[in-house]
């Protein structure tokens, strides 16, 4: 039993195209997240918007390894600039 009904509403929205989903997932789970996003108005849109938000998620995580490697690597306790 469901408590808020919104997965009844959303298989039956879905129709036929739950498999299709379930396949996608099955064969390659980094494209699944597109092949959900294509049932969604403005597909391409929202598919560019994700690559936007990955892209900067390992922009930002590449530089806080950065910063990491230069507080072990250093004796002084500001890694910054030194002057």
């Amino acid at each position: 039993m469901e408590i808020d009904g919104i997965g009844p509403a959303a298989r039956e929205a879905m129709g036929d195209q739950a498999g299709v989903l379930s396949a996608a997932v099955a064969e390659s789970i980094p494209l699944a997240m597109f092949a959900f996003f294509d049932n969604c108005p403005a597909a391409t849109l929202i598919q560019g918007l994700a690559v936007l938000i990955v892209a900067i998620f390992f922009a930002t995580s590449s530089d806080s390894a950065s910063l990491v490697v230069v507080m072990l690597c250093t004796v002084s306790a500001d890694p910054g600039r030194k002057s």
